[in-house]
């Protein structure tokens, strides 16, 4: 289960978006879904939510998933852009696993992107389709990414690399508001298809991105989500 979990939040980190100025503060709720074939591919599908809501607001985010038993596991997932930290809450223990988001080497390979001759309009916004194919351990990871410029938050991009080993592509400039990612895993092969359903622009609390205070901090290596 805990590499089924490493899984989603590897995806998850994945469409997080780009650094960039000109914040955008609201939330985005996304659906998704899992296909594919392999020994285990039904026990991937149970443990994968099938929605998220991304909450955020200045260089901070916070996550939160329904469904599947990776939301059963985890509680929301608070994503701290001054400390560049990401925290999951368990709330049954009152656990907050601290991550700690180190910038990527610079020789580490860096993904191919492709700008495709496709746009689309989602949630109300029109999109870039780019094609980008990233080198992981466990093989080519090959992502096709709808994109508005419309949308733009200041979350460091360390955040979004570490833990993940994919280099998110810098010269895409924009917001991710559909992801279809096709990776081989463990002997899967999945799809998972991340689609916004709904942008609202809103003012948010910055208390929704602290730690209870009751909740107890304990260090992870990014290394230990998919184990």
């Amino acid at each position: 289960m805990k590499k089924h979990f490493g899984l989603f939040l590897l995806q998850l980190l994945f469409i997080v978006p780009f650094a960039f100025a000109q914040n955008f503060e609201g939330s985005i709720e996304y659906s998704l879904s899992v296909d594919g074939e392999g020994e285990n591919i039904q026990q991937t599908k149970d443990a994968m939510p099938n929605k998220m809501t991304y909450f955020i607001k200045d260089d901070n985010m916070k996550i939160r998933t329904e469904g599947g038993m990776a939301a059963a596991m985890a509680g929301d997932i608070i994503m701290v852009g001054k400390e560049r930290t990401m925290y999951i809450l368990q709330p049954a223990s009152k656990m907050a696993m601290q991550i700690k988001m180190e910038d990527t080497e610079d020789e580490e390979v860096k993904p191919v992107v492709t700008k495709m001759d496709e746009t689309e309009n989602i949630a109300g916004y029109d999109c870039q389709k780019y094609k980008v194919v990233s080198k992981t351990e466990q093989g080519d990871v090959v992502s096709y990414l709808w994109v508005t410029d419309k949308l733009k938050v200041d979350v460091p991009q360390s955040m979004m690399q570490s833990g993940t080993q994919m280099n998110l592509p810098g010269e895409i400039d924009g917001f991710p508001l559909k992801v279809i990612s096709h990776i081989d895993m463990a002997g899967n092969q999945l799809t998972m298809i991340f689609t916004a359903s709904e942008v609202n622009k809103t003012s948010l609390n910055a208390s929704d991105f602290k730690i209870p205070e009751d909740y107890t901090k304990q260090v992870v290596s990014p290394d230990m989500l998919g184990r």
